[in-house]
């Protein structure tokens, strides 16, 4: 799923990623303990897995 800069997704082992689109166009990841309750307000839409 994704909203602007923001990415999540689900691995293989069923941990959700918490990824932010950088200047350089790649990803950094994180695997949040909770998500932010900004990002829950924010407006998401499927896109294609990326390689963790």
């Amino acid at each position: 799923m994704a909203s602007g800069s923001w990415k999540m997704q689900v691995d293989d082992q069923g941990r959700l990623w918490l990824g932010q689109l950088l200047i350089d166009l790649s990803y950094q990841w994180i695997i949040p303990t909770y998500i932010p309750p900004v990002l829950l307000l924010k407006s998401w839409h499927k896109v294609t897995r990326v390689q963790l």
